[in-house]
């Protein structure tokens, strides 16, 4: 991906990177304050390597003196130190838990020994520090046998170990800090591994790389319980959704100036994608334009568009077709509410719907709705699940794939676009159904009077500037000239 891609796609997740990194830090804050402090007492030590003298050392003399120093560090962690040190002090400790609280190191590049001890008790850091100084100095003969005493070296306290006033940690604001900082990297991590790996369509960037077809409209969800209210063209017809319906009408009557296109045929690459709904609008849409619109429902395993226009489904396309009365189909057509829009239904299901797409029937029963009809919409099944869209993509002048975003894989998107491909039928672009509000370009609408209109608006506009900021606010004109001139690309393509 570019750096573009890699920046639009925090941004859209930015959300979740804040919140992630918040939670965080608000956790370790809670956890944190909830420790037991601990505290840390330190003794500075030297060790007093000899006679001083006025000679420059060597480099040898040097190195043996860091030696000594480094052995003085090592016999302070010896177990007759340290099991002295405990029973002096009465503590209710082992050797090997003991040595945990204890480190002894250099200050800095000198020869200072500094010893630090971490405890919950601060006076008890500070015995302990110093009582180990005091338990080696008494057992320093026994442990180092020399037999010069006069130059033998010993440890000299330069700064005793006080109890410290405050605790060494934890330290609430420091580690939450630090938390919040943390969460949000692994936030941005996890979030450009699951985009890295996700497959799924999301944007019309992503249709127009898998397939190379035009996007012809992008469609958000539409609200309302009762399939009727899916037929948004009709019952809201201000509004966006059914403008961008409007709008694919006039990509399809840009491209049937240069070729036949009566007979449209609706598809996905897998069910549930909302294909029947794009079919019906797309069918009224056309008959608002005068056009004698016969819109087929030829899923006969998942009918819908009985449904979506409330007409009875007992007869339909299998009753025609079995009943081989192709030359009363105008009795099969019911009306419904809509002027120009005639559905033929599915029919009752039948055991093998396969043979009726694979028959000369279908080819016959399609003339004769020609005769009555001057479109005709095919609301086909998905085209990987069964082999009927396949067979009706020979009978058909143009298809429309419809894709489901944030869903459908671009696996899916690929072999369905190679289906049409392969087909004689002309591909007439991709529909991005179910695209959310921020994805979409739909930042105005015609119904916002009133509060809620107000409140609505108001949650456009951020959701604009989150998701684009630098993209201004489109008109109706704006939409219309976008239209104009994608319907003129149309009309240039062979």
């Amino acid at each position: 991906m570019e750096l573009r891609q890699y920046i639009q796609i925090l941004w859209h997740w930015l959300w979740l990177i804040i919140t992630v990194a918040i939670l965080s830090g608000f956790i370790t804050l809670i956890l944190s304050t909830r420790m037991p402090p601990t505290y840390e007492a330190s003794t500075t030590l030297i060790v007093n390597q000899g006679r001083p003298t006025r000679d420059i050392p060597s480099l040898e003399a040097l190195q043996v003196r860091s030696q000594v120093t480094r052995t003085f560090i090592e016999l302070l962690y010896q177990r007759p130190i340290v099991e002295e040190t405990i029973a002096r002090l009465q503590l209710s400790l082992d050797a090997e838990a003991f040595i945990k609280k204890v480190q002894i190191g250099l200050l800095g590049k000198s020869d200072l020994i500094v010893l630090t001890v971490k405890d919950e008790n601060p006076y008890m850091a500070a015995n302990i520090a110093n009582e180990m100084v005091r338990v080696f100095s008494e057992k320093e003969a026994s442990l180092i046998a020399n037999p010069y005493a006069f130059n033998q070296p010993s440890l000299h306290v330069v700064e005793a170990a006080l109890p410290p006033v405050k605790p060494e940690k934890p330290k609430p604001l420091q580690y939450s800090l630090l938390a919040t900082f943390a969460g949000g990297i692994l936030a941005v991590f996890i979030v450009l591994v699951v985009e890295y790996f996700d497959r799924t369509i999301r944007t019309r960037a992503d249709v127009t790389r898998l397939t190379a077809l035009p996007i012809l409209a992008e469609i958000t969800q539409i609200s309302g319980t009762q399939p009727s209210r899916k037929l948004v063209t009709h019952y809201d017809a201000n509004s966006v959704i059914a403008e961008k319906y409007r709008m694919i009408r006039a990509r399809l009557e840009a491209v049937a100036t240069s070729r036949p296109v009566r007979t449209i045929l609706v598809t996905s690459s897998s069910p549930r994608e909302g294909k029947s709904t794009v079919a019906a609008n797309l069918a009224i849409a056309l008959a608002q334009t005068g056009l004698r619109v016969v819109l087929v429902d030829a899923d006969l395993r998942r009918p819908m568009q009985h449904k979506l226009f409330g007409i009875p489904n007992t007869r339909g396309l299998t009753t025609v077709l079995e009943e081989q009365n192709e030359a009363m189909i105008e009795s099969y057509l019911l009306p419904g509410d809509i002027d120009n829009v005639h559905v033929l239904p599915s029919g009752p299901q039948i055991a093998n719907p396969s043979w009726i797409f694979a028959s000369q029937r279908l080819t016959t029963l399609l003339a004769k709705l020609h005769a009555v009809a001057d479109v005709i919409v095919l609301d086909s099944p998905s085209l990987l699940s069964v082999t009927d869209t396949q067979l009706l993509l020979f009978m058909c002048d143009a298809t429309v794939l419809v894709v489901e975003a944030n869903k459908t894989l671009a696996d899916d998107v690929q072999k369905a676009h190679d289906y049409i491909t392969q087909s004689p039928a002309y591909p007439l672009g991709v529909v991005l159904n179910r695209v959310t509000s921020a994805q979409n370009d739909d930042y105005y609408c015609y119904t916002t009077h009133g509060w809620r209109g107000f409140l609505r608006g108001i949650k456009q506009w951020l959701s604009t500037l989150r998701k684009h900021p630098r993209t201004s606010i489109p008109d109706h004109a704006q939409i219309m000239r976008e239209s104009r001139e994608h319907s003129q690309q149309l009309q240039e393509l062979p």
